[in-house]
């Protein structure tokens, strides 16, 4: 497969190193990781795949399509730096099968039929270039425009297709790209979308986000997409106002080489109330940063920026995290701390007595942030809340001996939730919820 080349647009300023590694984590079963790679490329996949199929609900069929396809193949990739082309081969493979050239599986081309196979067999941007052309009956600046490249370059991989298919079938008569692209093919599609359409709204997104997770059995992301699509780290994109301050700082760094300029790095809680806390980065440097990557024991951290300098994270998980700020003058500049607050674990059992008078069933939990007795839940077999008794300072929860199946919930004081389903004397079954 060849490497689809993107020269502008969102896609060229993508990291790929960031997205490469996205991809590794994918494929051991990380489910934040596929949801920033879907968040780094649904918006100009939609935008591919609503150009090519002009129709928004075909176009998030095929969306739908690919990132099922996607995550259920993504063990597959041997190669993540092509991941991107991949994705994209996969929505044009998805885009054809659903227009209206897809039933007859050939495309025509002066007069010589190919079969789509021959096509797709080609390396992937002239076989793209190829069916648009083609199958769909698309100018070249059309699909210059969707293919994010310029005119010429839709030429010279129109130009390499219909060479390999010279060698093929000698006997075709070879394609002149002047003159074909002044016949206007009266079924041509146009591609002028207004702006909105364009765009596939974040619940849509995060819907489609959620059925992929839910079609391929994976776990779901525990960030909202609407958080990672605000996550910078994957991204180099910046405004023309701090283009042009980047411009004016290497001006000055080339005239006084002796100057360096590094961050200063404060780390605090933000919020230490639920099981997964939240941390504020503070960057304090008189030069725009450039980029900033947190890890916690060498594992990326998803970062969110808050305002000026300012940047949120959540962890996840205890360990060491590490924040690592570039500036422009690629000054570099690190500070860490030891995590300790987050708490994922739901409350332990660790005992259950009965007492005979009275008949009372009596649960010994513990937990490090503390059980939640106010919102314990009893309830018998048919959802009906029984009475219950406790002793907080004890940590144990006395209830009625149960003549039938009785389910209890028991949060603690970070939200994670321990379910026992008590059956009889002997049978008890244990869940946790973080």
């Amino acid at each position: 497969m060849g490497v689809i080349i993107f020269r502008g647009g969102s896609m060229s300023n993508l990291d790929m190193n960031y997205i490469a590694d996205l991809v590794k984590q994918a494929q051991q079963g990380e489910s934040n990781a596929f949801a920033e790679f879907f968040a780094a490329t649904y918006a100009k996949q939609y935008h591919f795949a609503l150009g090519y199929l002009k129709e928004p609900f075909l176009a998030q069929q095929a969306i739908q399509k690919t990132y099922n396809q996607a995550l259920a193949g993504i063990r597959k990739i041997t190669e993540p730096m092509l991941s991107i082309a991949w994705l994209t081969q996969l929505n044009l493979d998805n885009c054809f099968s659903l227009s209206n050239h897809a039933p007859q599986h050939t495309v025509t081309i002066n007069g010589t039929t190919y079969d789509v196979s021959l096509i797709l067999a080609m390396p992937f941007t002239e076989s793209q270039a190829v069916l648009l052309k083609y199958a769909c009956g698309m100018k070249n600046g059309d699909i210059a425009s969707l293919m994010e490249i310029r005119s010429g370059d839709v030429r010279n991989y129109l130009g390499r297709a219909l060479a390999r298919l010279q060698e093929i079938n000698p006997m075709a008569a070879p394609v002149r790209q002047k003159t074909q692209e002044k016949k206007a093919a009266p079924e041509a599609i146009n591609i002028k979308i207004g702006k909105a359409n364009k765009i596939l709204d974040l619940e849509t997104a995060g819907q489609i986000l959620s059925n992929t997770f839910d079609f391929c059995g994976e776990k779901h992301s525990t960030i909202p997409l609407e958080a990672l699509c605000g996550y910078a780290n994957y991204r180099k994109e910046r405004y023309l106002l701090q283009r042009g301050i980047i411009l004016t700082m290497m001006l000055l760094f080339l005239l006084l080489p002796t100057l360096f300029i590094s961050a200063k790095i404060a780390i605090a809680v933000k919020t230490d109330s639920d099981s997964n806390p939240a941390y504020q980065v503070k960057v304090d440097a008189s030069v725009p940063v450039e980029q900033i990557i947190v890890t916690v024991d060498g594992k990326n951290v998803p970062v969110y920026e808050a305002g000026n300098n300012e940047y949120i994270i959540r962890p996840g998980s205890n360990g060491e995290l590490l924040v690592t700020v570039t500036l422009i003058n690629k000054q570099t500049s690190t500070a860490d701390i030891t995590i300790t607050e987050v708490d994922n674990e739901a409350p332990e059992l660790l005992q259950i007595d009965t007492w005979v008078d009275p008949p009372l069933m009596v649960l010994s939990l513990s937990d490090e942030s503390g059980i939640d007795f106010d919102h314990v839940t009893v309830t018998d077999h048919q959802g009906i809340s029984l009475d219950f008794s406790y002793d907080e300072e004890k940590s144990i929860l006395y209830i009625a001996y149960p003549e039938e199946a009785v389910t209890i919930s028991v949060p603690d004081k970070k939200g994670n939730v321990l379910t026992l389903e008590l059956r009889n004397k002997n049978a008890v079954s244990e869940q946790t919820e973080p």
